[in-house]
């Protein structure tokens, strides 16, 4: 038992008698990018909102006249694939001041459209208003080569990077290394056996 105990102190000496790792010196740097891009498509939502004193009424006007806006877009040259369905909302309307009683129902539906060519926009828009649609909900600029662009804006705080360690190295005459642990710092183990 003494001798486990003898063992466990020196093991336990010569681990702590070892001189710490020196901390590497480092030189961090941050950077960001941006890029301006001229988008070449848009994404458009168009709705449609419709209310009447039956939901069933208030759904059924919104969906016709969905389908006439469904029409209209694509005599404009819009294809299945670039339309979608949004949302359908049905809500009734609550009269508060009667007591919970409902006056009537309005239900919305909001197609979103996605146009290749931004010279159709305009005119998209109005023979969507001609067909029925009441709302505009929003127009998103976008481009069609949005990962080129992604990686560009990566690319140029990487380059941003490489180059300033080596200017603050020669501004500062200091030397970069890469940093590798010694072989006497990272042995700080100690083995015990019985």
């Amino acid at each position: 038992m003494r001798q486990l105990i003898a063992v466990m102190v020196l093991c336990s000496a010569a681990l702590f008698s070892q001189e710490p790792c020196p901390r590497p010196k480092t030189i961090k740097t941050t950077g960001t990018a941006e890029l301006k891009v001229t988008p070449d498509q848009a994404s458009v939502q168009i709705g449609v909102e419709r209310q009447s004193i039956k939901a069933r009424n208030a759904k059924a006007a919104v969906a016709e006249t969905s389908r006439k806006i469904l029409a209209v877009l694509k005599t404009r040259g819009v294809e299945d694939k670039d339309i979608q369905t949004a949302y359908l909302y049905l809500e009734p309307m609550i009269d508060y001041r009667n007591g919970l009683r409902i006056t009537n129902f309005t239900a919305q539906q909001s197609l979103s459209v996605k146009l290749h060519d931004l010279s159709k926009l305009d005119d998209v828009m109005d023979a969507a208003v001609a067909a029925g649609a009441n709302r505009i909900d929003g127009i998103e600029y976008q481009s069609s080569e949005l990962r080129k662009y992604k990686d560009q804006a990566r690319d140029g705080p990487r380059k941003l990077h490489a180059r300033k360690p080596k200017g603050l190295s020669q501004h500062w005459a200091i030397r970069l290394a890469i940093h590798t642990r010694s072989r006497r710092c990272s042995e700080k183990r100690a083995t015990i056996h019985s």
